[in-house]
């Protein structure tokens, strides 16, 4: 009666337990869906701690479809594994499937698996083993592989081909675990490479080719094995695993892939399957790198072979004209390989890349410009930038763009502008990429104009007469779409180089009575290039108008030659009132450096007008603030220069000060001196006794003085002599510190200080003479840095880490099995 009982009451429980179809349906149709799914974890957890297995088996098979939307569900982890016990194929069918979904290598109970897949995979029962083998390969560990490798390795000798296949592709699942078990199976392994089974001979070619992958070298005693696999089997798949492997081998070994590549050349010429002929092209580009690479002793190997590479290329064009897109990128990145070993059999196909251009798919379209960009010459860098302009002019998307225009820019600077033969047009370019709607490269695109300016003297006539157009009409030359930054930034470059190259300028006065004209709603940056070009050109126009002046005094002849010097004297005086109103302007501004700057240059200008009141000439004196020519350097020009013995950078240049700065250094940084502190009981931070010679290197010149001050008068005359040499040198420029770009001058032929303790041995020049190469136009060098990475094992992917253990001598190389 009461078995009767309870089994009455069990169906009467199972008649509100969801099923599947109700999970999925409620799932679907509730308004809160965390809300429904926390109600069925906690009717899941109550299924799964009842005795029956049917029950137990459906909350596992809930909790599969909840995993699947994305809900942790690994709490029920030892659920799963009561119901992998079952005895019943349906219920241990649906358990296995869980763990292969749920089961990860941080599940505590992972390990009470091991002896559930011992039993399994020695089950009489061959669904029992596949199941086994399935999930293994899942979620397999260093301790699962440990243990239970020996009993997959025999089923590679089962009389089932399907569980002989599965059991060869868990095997090297279990290698990456537990790489000891590669040496002890290897040789069971390699026997299976001529199992009569397909399926099974294919799986093991798979393995060896994916180990053969990482370490090319352990597997090269292969290759006879597999060239009779190659030429004996009809499956493309198969063909295509074997090609592979070549691809990986042949390359560490040179006769190898002589032999190799004959067959190779075969199939591309017969084979109807596109996927084993573009894997044999680049099989053969493969075993073709390192012959290229080798010493001129392979020169006539090298000839003799070249003609490969031709046949790879042509095969590459077809899959890039196809009309299949993926087709069409995997021949433009293949083209990629073949252009580094021979580039004159490219250089023809620009046609064929500016077809790519138009293309639907965004990487084929980003892997057409990278072709275009490398074999870019002379004679065809003019049309690949129009294209890739036009490209730019009608293309969305901000990293595209950006791809299109760094594209442009290094096509076009690349080797000191060896691809430009009209250094104009370039300049031309420039000034249309600024105009451009949607252009956000302004700061770029300035310092190109600078770097090019400065570099070619040849262009310096012309890009001074553009420059000075675009001063005088600046929205009218930049376009009304671009973006104002873009302008400034532009703007700023266009005024600095008519204040450096002024003697390229038609008419200075009306230039910088356009640079007077300055909108006070620029940037803080543009404003203090305007500044100092106002100031620079002031002083040239000054100091020519003395010269010419002195001029006409010793001409007698000239009878109008004191009403143009009263003339000049005019200009000089309302350049003078001009420049004195346009400094109400600048002290205006919120930036602290450029009110600096402007009341520098304001004490100057009254020097000046007193100068001027007193009829004398102060064009010379005033000259010489921005006398020198500026010039590139390269980036890494400053650690060439060497430390000169007589320097110690360890030492102080002077004494500890005593005041005032010892006095700040007592100061908190609320500017609280130390009895203060005393007073209110605050409590101080101790000090360091000596300041850093960063410190000293980076002081202010008021602080500077203030210690001249307060040394004895017998050394105050030297040290402020030193203190007017350093006064000169902080003429500096603002456009772009980024340019690196310093004055030729006697005052900075002394060199920074080098940081570092140890000596250097001097290096040659960065600059050459312009002088001496009478062929123009010509690039003034500069030593590039080196930019290469050395890479460490941080930088290896995950695939490279796991077979970096399965590097292990296998078996002996291809030459030592030739006298066999």
């Amino acid at each position: 009666m009461n078995k009767i009982q309870h089994m009455v009451n069990n169906a009467y429980d199972k008649l509100f337990i969801k099923n599947m179809q109700d999970l999925v349906r409620g799932i679907r149709l509730c308004d809160n869906e965390q809300e429904y799914i926390s109600e069925c974890c906690t009717e899941i957890r109550s299924e799964i701690r009842v005795n029956e297995m049917e029950t137990k088996c459906l909350a596992v098979a809930k909790l599969i479809y909840l995993n699947m939307l994305g809900y942790d569900v690994s709490w029920a982890s030892f659920a799963i594994i009561e119901v992998m016990s079952s005895t019943k194929y349906r219920y241990k069918k649906v358990a296995y499937l869980a763990s292969s979904i749920i089961f990860h290598a941080d599940i505590e109970v992972l390990m009470l698996t091991t002896n559930l897949l011992k039993k399994d995979l020695n089950s009489r029962y061959e669904e029992d083993i596949f199941l086994a083998l399935d999930a293994l390969s899942n979620f397999v560990t260093l301790d699962i592989a440990r243990d239970i490798y020996q009993d997959v390795l025999a089923r590679l000798s089962s009389s089932n081909e399907i569980i002989r296949c599965r059991a060869t592709l868990v095997v090297y699942k279990i290698f990456l675990s537990y790489p000891e078990a590669l040496p002890q199976s290897f040789v069971r392994l390699k026997s299976l490479l001529h199992d009569p089974s397909h399926i099974v001979q294919l799986a093991a070619v798979n393995v060896m080719t994916e180990l053969a992958r990482y370490n090319p070298k352990s597997y090269v005693g292969l290759a006879p094995i597999f060239y009779d696999i190659l030429i004996k089997t009809s499956s493309n798949w198969l063909s295509i695993k074997i090609v592979k492997f070549f691809a990986y081998v042949a390359p560490y070994q040179l006769v190898l892939g002589t032999r190799i590549i004959e067959p190779l050349t075969n199939y591309i010429h017969t084979t109807s399957a596109v996927s084993l002929l573009y894997e044999c092209v680049k099989a053969v580009l493969a075993i073709q790198e390192p012959l290229f690479k080798q010493n001129s002793d392979l020169k006539k190997l090298k000839h003799g072979r070249s003609h490969y590479i031709d046949i790879c290329i042509q095969k590459l064009v077809d899959l890039v004209q196809d009309t299949d897109q993926n087709l069409k990128y995997l021949g433009l990145y293949s083209i990629k390989t073949a252009l580094k070993l021979k580039p004159s059999s490219i250089s023809h196909l620009n046609h064929v890349f500016f077809e790519c251009l138009d293309a639907k798919d965004v990487s084929i379209q980003s892997c057409a410009i990278d072709l275009l960009k490398t074999i870019a010459k002379r004679d065809t860098t003019m049309n690949i930038v129009k294209k890739l302009f036009f490209k730019l002019e009608n293309s969305e998307g901000l990293v595209f763009r950006n791809k299109i225009f760094n594209s442009m820019i290094d096509i076009c600077k690349a080797d000191n502008y060896s691809n430009i033969s009209n250094f104009e047009w370039y300049v031309g370019l420039l000034i249309d990429l600024v105009r451009l709607e949607g252009n956000n490269h302004g700061k770029t695109l300035a310092n190109c104009l600078i770097d090019l300016t400065t570099r070619v003297t040849s262009i310096q006539l012309f890009t001074v007469e553009q420059c000075s157009v675009i001063i005088e009409h600046p929205n009218a030359i930049l376009g009304k779409f671009a973006d104002p930054k873009q302008i400034y930034n532009f703007l700023s470059a266009s005024v600095f180089l008519v204040s450096e190259y002024y003697e390229y300028l038609y008419d200075p006065v009306s230039t910088l009575t356009s640079l007077l004209k300055m909108k006070i709603n620029y940037p803080d940056w543009t404003q203090i290039t305007y500044l100092q070009s106002i100031f620079k050109l002031y002083a040239r126009i000054v100091y020519n108008f003395e010269i010419s002046s002195l001029d006409l005094k010793s001409d007698h002849n000239s009878d109008n030659s004191e009403k143009e010097s009263r003339i000049k004297t005019d200009y000089r005086r309302k350049f003078y009132k001009s420049i004195k109103h346009k400094m109400s302007t600048f002290f205006q501004s919120t930036s602290i450096e450029l009110k600096e700057l402007a009341q520098v240059y304001s004490s100057i200008l009254s020097i000046c007008h007193d100068q001027m009141e007193n009829k004398k000439n102060f064009g010379s004196d005033l000259i010489e603030l921005f006398d020198g020519r500026l010039e590139q350097v390269a980036p890494t020009a400053q650690k060439r220069v060497p430390i000169p013995e007589s320097i110690n950078l360890n030492k102080w240049i002077y004494a500890p000060p005593t005041s005032p700065i010892a006095k700040r250094k007592t100061e908190n940084s609320y500017g609280l001196s130390k009895s203060l502190l005393d007073d209110f009981n605050v409590i101080e931070f101790p000090s360091q006794e000596t300041e850093p010679k960063e410190h000293i290197k980076n002081s202010h010149v008021n602080l500077l003085t203030d210690e001249i001050n307060s040394q004895p008068q017998s050394i105050q005359k030297e040290h402020s002599d030193g203190l007017a040499t350093s006064i000169n040198l902080l003429n500096i420029n603002v456009i772009n510190d980024s340019l690196n770009i310093t004055r030729k001058n006697e005052t900075f032929k002394k060199k920074k200080r080098n940081k570092r303790k140890t000596s250097r041995k001097p290096e040659p020049s960065v600059h050459e003479s312009s002088e001496n190469s009478p062929i123009l136009p010509m690039v003034a060098p500069y030593t590039e840095p080196d930019n290469g990475k050395i890479l460490d094992e941080s930088d290896d992917d995950e695939q490279k880490k796991l077979h970096r253990n399965l590097n292990f001598e296998l078996m002996p190389n291809l030459e030592m099995q030739k006298g066999k």
